[in-house]
C-alpha cells in the first residue's frame, strides 16, 4: 500500500467548550423539565464567529471531548469529560479509578449540535459518568457510551433517555466475560448484536448478543519479542469500525501503529475473530480512531500523539477497501492545526468528516470529504 499525494479538503471547525451542568435533554420529542429554566442561558453561552472561508467556532465550556457520533438524522453528537481529565495520578497500578470521592460529573457529557450551524439541540447525561471515553450511535438511534473510570458499557434509549443495558461492574476492572478494564469503543451490528474493544488493559475483543449475553471474544496482548508478530495481537484496541459488506470488525491498534480487521461473524457460517487483513504504513503512526463510511465504501482513519512524530504528522487517512488504495492528507498544509486527535466521524452520506481534538482547546473539525461525489448519491 501507498500514501497517495494529500487529498484538498474544504476544513470547518467548531470548537466547542461547555456550560457544566445546565438543562437534560431533549431527543426527538422526549424531554426532561427539571432545571428547564437554563436552557436559554446555556444557549446564550454558546457563539458562532465567523472567520470566512467556511472556518467557524462555537465556544462554550466543554471540558475534554473524547468522542464525536453522528446521529442517522445527521445530527453530531459530542461526548465530553467535563472538569476530569486523565492524568498520571488517575488510576492505580490495579486500574481502580482513584477519584470516585469527587462524584461524577456534574455537566451534561452528551451534547447535539447541529453539524450546519453548530448550535446545540440537545444535552443529557448529568451525575452519571466519571471518565466517559467512547461514543456509538446505531442504526436505531440508541447511544453506547463506555466509561473507564467505571469499567462499564452504557446503552441508551433515544427516547426515553433511560439506560436499557449496563455492562461491567462499576469500579471493578477485570478480564472475564462479566468484567471490562478501560474498555474503549462499540460497534454495533444490525440485528442488535455488538463488540466492545477492551481496552487499555485486556487486549481483547469481546461479542455480545442483543441482551448483552457474551458470545466470544479474540485478540491477545502484542508480543513484541514474537517475530513475526501475531496475527491476532492488540496493544490498545482504541477504536472500531463495523464494515457489513465484507463481514469485518476492523480495530484501531493503537500502540502498534495499525489498523486489524476481523471476521464479525455477520454471515452465520464464518465465526468472528479470523484475521482477515491489516493495513499499516508508517505514515500512520499511533492510529486512534476509524470509521467507515457504507456510500463511499471507504474507511477512514485519523491519527494522534506519537513518540517521534517529526516525520508523522497528524493526518487523515482514507482507505478504499476496493483496491486498497490508501490517501493521507495533513491538515497543517492547509492551516489546520490538529493537536491531538482522539476520534473521527462521517456523515451519513461521507460529505463530511468529524474529528475530535481533545486539547489544548476541545475542539471539533469539520471538513468537506473530497472523496464525496454529489453526483453518486
Amino acid at each position: 500500500m501507498a500514501i497517495l499525494s494529500p487529498v484538498t479538503f474544504t476544513q470547518w471547525v467548531l470548537i466547542v467548550a461547555a456550560v457544566m451542568g445546565l438543562v437534560c435533554a431533549v431527543k426527538d420529542g422526549a424531554e426532561f423539565d427539571e432545571n428547564e429554566e437554563d436552557v436559554d442561558a446555556g444557549a446564550d453561552d454558546n457563539k458562532v464567529e465567523n472567520r470566512g472561508a467556511g472556518v467557524w467556532p462555537l465556544r462554550g465550556a466543554f471540558g475534554d471531548v473524547s468522542s464525536v457520533a453522528v446521529h442517522p438524522n445527521g445530527e453530531l453528537f459530542l461526548l465530553h469529560r467535563g472538569p476530569n481529565a486523565w492524568l498520571a495520578t488517575t488510576f492505580n497500578e490495579s486500574n481502580v479509578y482513584q477519584e470516585f470521592e469527587r462524584g461524577p460529573i456534574e455537566a451534561d457529557v452528551l451534547i447535539g449540535v447541529s453539524p450546519n450551524t453548530g448550535e446545540e439541540l440537545h444535552r443529557w447525561g448529568r451525575n452519571r459518568f466519571y471518565l466517559p471515553h467512547g461514543l456509538t450511535i446505531d442504526a436505531d438511534g440508541n447511544f453506547w457510551i463506555t466509561d473507564v473510570a467505571l469499567h462499564q458499557v452504557f446503552k441508551v434509549d433515544p427516547v426515553s433517555l433511560e439506560l436499557t443495558l449496563t455492562l461491567g461492574e462499576a469500579g471493578v476492572p477485570g478480564s472475564d466475560k462479566n468484567h471490562f478494564c478501560k474498555p474503549t469503543d462499540v460497534a454495533v451490528t444490525s440485528t442488535g448484536d455488538f463488540f466492545v474493544s477492551d481496552g487499555y488493559c485486556n487486549s481483547r475483543i469481546m461479542k455480545f448478543d442483543s441482551k448483552g449475553n457474551y458470545l466470544l471474544e479474540f485478540g491477545r496482548p502484542s508480543d513484541p519479542s514474537t517475530i513475526p508478530a501475531p496475527a491476532d495481537g492488540l496493544n490498545i484496541p482504541h477504536s472500531l469500525a463495523l464494515i457489513p459488506k465484507y463481514d469485518l470488525i476492523c480495530v484501531a491498534n493503537r500502540e502498534d501503529e495499525k489498523i486489524q480487521c476481523f471476521t464479525a461473524g455477520l454471515q452465520g457460517d464464518v465465526s468472528a475473530g479470523q484475521m482477515v487483513q491489516q493495513i499499516a504504513h508508517p505514515a500512520l503512526s499511533r492510529v486512534f480512531a476509524i470509521d467507515y463510511s457504507v456510500p463511499l465504501n471507504k474507511l477512514y482513519a485519523v491519527n494522534g500523539v506519537g513518540f517521534s512524530l517529526e516525520d508523522k504528522p497528524m493526518s487523515i487517512f482514507s482507505i478504499d477497501l476496493a483496491s486498497n488504495a490508501i490517501s493521507s492528507w495533513n491538515p497543517a498544509e492547509d492551516g489546520v492545526d490538529m493537536v491531538a486527535p482522539h476520534d473521527i466521524a462521517l456523515s451519513p452520506n461521507g460529505q463530511y468528516i468529524f474529528v475530535a481534538d481533545m486539547a489544548p482547546q476541545p475542539t471539533i473539525w469539520k471538513f468537506d470529504n473530497s472523496d464525496y461525489d454529489p453526483r453518486k448519491e
